[in-house]
């Protein structure tokens, strides 16, 4: 891939940072459209812009030359319902209408099958379900997208990490005040991609002449138990080299008496989200067609990321 120029709105992010020095190496011109023009990746240009100001699109008045493809990576979950909708969806629209590109790259969601999908395999052929507002503004933007006429391509990533990411320091922070203690027996698939995985995805999708104009495909490259997946992030903090209290102790950690008990050791912490729940349940995301179609191939593992990088 060389030549042609590039706009990617959302660039400094997980996935973002990932692929903006790809496409710079793969002699494209690109523009990175950030806030503040901050942590822009070497060799693209920045163009400074908020996408919640609603003139924003003045920014893109900045790029002398057309544009060829447009990869839209933002995204916003706040409690601005407004805001995020229209990061989420309309402004991808807007910017569209605006430079009109010859393709254009947008990350979805498995979140478009369901908050709490029930158990089973997904495949880009599963009804849909817009159980919440991020939910919906994702499938309207995709529905905007089926009815271009250019070549269009939606990926729908699982859960995006990376050794360095604020989803590992959530989890590190978690099992920093104790550990878990599963409702079920944690066998649950948790679907997770690293982040130069979705960067590889998007490459093959700005090469691909397989498929039709539009096209979507599930981006997700490993299942391990959701009881694995924490006893990988345990291992990688030392954590699992604590004592731990009797689970049996778990109903009391609880309040100002976890605090006493965390003197004995590690205090039992039960998971009552909801969403922490569904990781429990047996659900495959399925990256089937994009292995077929466009020969994504992931190459960076949660074991050998997390327990190298110690």
């Amino acid at each position: 891939m060389s030549g042609g120029t590039i706009l990617v709105i959302g660039g400094t992010g997980l996935v973002g940072s990932a692929l903006v020095p790809r496409l710079v190496a793969s002699g494209r011109k690109v523009y990175c459209l950030s806030r503040s023009g901050e942590n822009v990746p070497t060799g693209a240009l920045p163009l400074i812009a908020d996408l919640r100001d609603p003139e924003w699109l003045n920014a893109l008045a900045e790029i002398p030359e057309r544009v060829d493809s447009l990869i839209y990576l933002a995204y916003s979950i706040s409690q601005d319902r407004d805001a995020d909708w229209r990061v989420n969806s309309v402004e991808m629209q807007r910017a569209a209408n605006y430079i009109k590109p010859s393709e254009i790259v947008f990350t979805g969601s498995v979140g478009v099958f369901g908050a709490y999908p029930d158990e089973g395999a997904y495949t880009e052929d599963s009804v849909r379900v817009a159980d919440t507002d991020y939910a919906r503004a994702k499938l309207d933007a995709i529905g905007y997208l089926k009815k271009l006429e250019l070549k269009c391509t939606v990926l729908h990533p699982s859960i995006v990490w990376a050794s360095s990411s604020p989803r590992v320091d959530y989890y590190r922070d978690q099992l920093r005040r104790g550990y878990y203690v599963y409702k079920g027996d944690g066998s649950g698939y948790y679907n997770i991609v690293h982040a130069d995985d979705v960067a590889s995805a998007i490459m093959l999708s700005l090469r691909r002449q397989t498929g039709g104009r539009f096209e979507e495909y599930i981006v997700n490259a490993e299942r391990p138990p959701f009881r694995e997946w924490i006893d990988i992030i345990e291992h990688r903090f030392g954590y699992d080299q604590l004592v731990r209290l009797p689970v049996v102790l778990a109903p009391l950690a609880r309040g100002p008496f976890r605090k006493f008990l965390s003197i004995f050791g590690r205090t039992p912490m039960l998971i009552t989200e909801p969403k922490s729940s569904s990781f429990e349940r047996k659900v495959d995301f399925s990256s089937a067609k994009i292995v077929r179609e466009l020969g994504w191939c992931p190459e960076n593992f949660a074991k050998k990321i997390l327990l190298s990088s110690k």
